[in-house]
């Protein structure tokens, strides 16, 4: 590729944005989904559009979009993960028990509401999912619980059952503020983009697609320009789709069996090669969705349906819309990735059960990959 004279002029300004800049403008492989369904092809970003292949799909029309950089991103340092799943990756400058100052490339350094924020992350953490809420995890030492005060540069301060702390940052881990952050979320939390990127951010506001780049209108911080090279993944968050991990559910029964007591139903933000979220189920556990306003469309139930990496038995899968079963599968512990869709019929909720299979042996379960629901005429 020949770059153009817009890019060479930021090659005497800015050495690492030239080399961004000079990436061509089509993103590679990748699988863009819309309401009618998934097309997969070489990716290239248009004005307002994009081209899958030889196909262009107005921007208006996308629900999600997978690049070939969809693998987990190379963990930061420190990074804030907020209730609403944007990940904001560089550094964490200062704070108080109203506000924090984050630092990203992207952006520089702007304020946040800490009501808006689930965790604090320090240092790369493989467990950064654990944790109760108000609390601090250190590298060697008990956690200690406590509100937030203050964060500098240098060290952090807790109002803590046992007083006022104040703890060097070096050896921190994590601050939870809300581990698990109440569903459904509501207004522009849900609505609205999400795009990831390849270096581990994560924004949400609103998507315009140009050639070559892709810009995000954020209530914070503003605008920002991607480069489509750095691009992971897009969600059009729109009211003819919504992930279920946003519906209003309830447990009906989580059995009395022997996994009654453990960790049967989570919802984890695990990104991997096509696909952005997972839900892991485990068997004897059954949840009732609600169902979403269709507006007179059909209402389609779309995931990845996969066995757990550790499984050893089978599991069985079943939807059901009042006394009408839509869906029955069995999952073996070896088989491949199933793209699932399947209309459902009209009712005020649908259940997703999951229990054992034919063949008894521990681990099992199922994880539902980007599971979702698209209204279609």
């Amino acid at each position: 590729m020949i770059p153009s004279r817009r890019s060479l002029a930021f090659v005497v300004g800015c050495r690492i944005v030239t080399v961004l800049l000079l990436l061509p403008s089509v993103l590679g492989a990748g699988i863009v989904e819309t309401v009618s369904g998934k097309i997969e092809g070489k990716i290239s970003f248009l004005s307002n559009a994009v081209k899958v292949g030889e196909q262009q799909v107005a921007s208006k029309d996308i629900l999600y979009l997978y690049s070939e950089n969809s693998s987990p991103p190379v963990s930061s340092p420190e990074l804030a993960l907020f209730r609403n799943g944007e990940v904001v990756v560089g550094g964490i400058v200062a704070g108080s028990d109203k506000q924090v100052d984050l630092r990203c490339k992207w952006f520089g350094r702007k304020s946040f509401d800490l009501k808006k924020l689930s965790v604090l992350q320090f240092i790369s953490d493989e467990s950064l999912a654990d944790g109760a809420n108000e609390t601090l995890y250190r590298k060697e030492g008990q956690p200690i619980p406590g509100a937030l005060v203050w964060i500098d540069e240098g060290t952090i301060g807790l109002d803590s059952p046992f007083g006022a702390l104040k703890l060097i940052r070096s050896g921190l881990v994590r601050y939870v503020l809300d581990k698990n952050p109440s569903l459904p979320l509501v207004g522009d939390e849900v609505m609205g983009d999400e795009i990831g990127l390849s270096d581990g951010n994560v924004f949400r506001g609103r998507l315009h697609f140009d050639e070559g780049k892709v810009r995000l209108t954020h209530p914070v911080v503003g605008e920002m320009t991607f480069p489509v090279s750095v691009v992971r993944f897009i969600v059009r968050h729109r009211p003819t789709m919504v992930e279920i991990n946003l519906l209003k559910r309830e447990r009906i029964d989580a059995g009395g069996g022997i996994l009654a007591k453990g960790k049967q139903f989570s919802y984890t933000e695990e990104p991997g090669t096509g696909f952005i979220r997972s839900t892991r189920i485990e068997p004897q556990t059954k949840t009732r969705y609600a169902q979403p306003e269709r507006s007179g469309g059909k209402l389609l139930f779309r995931t990845t349906l996969c066995p757990l990496k550790s499984a050893r038995g089978m599991t069985r899968f079943t939807m059901s819309v009042g006394s009408k079963t839509v869906l029955e599968r069995t999952v073996s512990p070896s088989e491949l990735p199933q793209s699932v869709e399947v209309q459902l019929p009209e009712g005020e909720d649908f259940v997703v059960e999951v229990d054992f299979g034919p063949l008894l042996r521990f681990p099992c379960g199922v994880i539902l990959r980007d599971a979702h629901l698209v209204v279609a005429k």
